[in-house]
């Protein structure tokens, strides 16, 4: 006889002693308005979570919660669907509450905080460039439900289908880890050809101090 097969693991089943992780970005871009502004409105910003390397989150996003600065009206903004962003005008800088729901309604949202930024770091002179700041992070499900794996599992891996305006801004992060890695280590190699370059010109520096010193010696000897 044929064995019946096993039967999957519910969806609500927390798989004890794993750990899945998603890697997001969340970020800003911010436009000084120029002469169009007001004293209320100097700058146009938008705030988002994206997918990294722009991938499409909607296989695992239900939705995404801003809590915005209470001088704004409605100070929570939840957007349902790619891109997930909010588009505003404001003259000051505060922290964007930021809570990621899942489609698994089991798992509990994550939070972040983001810094909305509108002028360059260090500075409060306005710049006609745009001021993006945004982040690698990564969505950590500890002892995650069979069906956050499931959703995971099922990663189409594919481009958003609706990229955000501001997407021509974006900064560039590693693809993975190991290329994170790789580029320290470049950088390391970089920094020690250029100790090495240096210290063959400085011995070469203090081998002609050395001769002058030599020749100046035999000169007041005379």
């Amino acid at each position: 006889p044929t064995p019946a097969p096993m039967a999957s693991a519910p969806p609500t089943k927390r798989l004890r002693g794993t750990s899945r992780s998603y890697p997001i970005i969340h970020g800003s871009v911010a436009f000084h308005i120029g002469k169009k502004g007001t004293e209320a409105a100097t700058h146009k910003w938008h705030v988002y979570v994206r997918g990294h390397g722009g991938r499409d989150m909607a296989f695992l996003v239900k939705h995404v919660e801003f809590t915005l600065h209470d001088s704004f009206d409605p100070k929570i903004r939840v957007v349902a669907s790619p891109p997930y962003e909010v588009v505003e005008s404001g003259w000051g800088e505060f922290e964007v509450k930021i809570r990621i729901f899942f489609k698994d309604n089991v798992e509990k949202p994550v939070t972040l905080y983001h810094l909305l930024k509108l002028f360059p770091p260090g500075q409060v002179e306005i710049t006609k460039k745009p001021v993006v700041s945004e982040f690698h992070d990564e969505i950590v499900f500890e002892d995650p439900t069979q069906g956050i794996c499931d959703l995971l599992d099922r990663d189409p891996k594919k481009v958003a289908r609706a990229p955000m305006p501001v997407s021509t801004h974006y900064l560039q992060f590693p693809e993975s880890e190991e290329e994170d890695v790789a580029r320290i280590q470049n950088a390391r190699r970089r920094v020690v050809r250029e100790i090495e370059r240096k210290r063959v010109k400085y011995e070469a520096l203090e081998a002609e101090r050395a001769q002058l010193d030599q020749e100046l010696r035999e000169i007041e000897n005379k």
